[in-house]
């Protein structure tokens, strides 16, 4: 797969509401980093999503196309809109 391939296949699960399918995608000690936050597993990251996975059930996503940043263009980014109906 592509990366715009694998992208694209994260938000189809996490859209799909499979949220184990979309963590299956992460190694277990995963680098996850946002605004605010970091963290360096699997698990860690599993806790942080669990609360907005029960909040907004039917979320779903508007994505653009996957990106790099522009300082390193090394890490991988992707800018989008999440559309949430509680």
């Amino acid at each position: 797969m592509t990366a715009k391939e694998i992208f694209y296949e994260a938000m189809r699960r996490t859209d799909a509401g499979d949220q184990e399918g979309f963590l299956e995608m992460f190694a277990d000690d995963c680098h996850w980093v946002v605004p605010g936050a970091e963290f360096g597993s699997k698990e860690e990251l599993r806790g942080w999503l669990t609360p907005f996975w029960q909040g907004f059930p039917r979320s779903g996503t508007t994505s653009t196309e996957p990106s790099r940043t522009p300082r390193t263009r090394s890490s991988p980014r992707a800018r989008g809109r999440a559309r949430t109906t509680a």
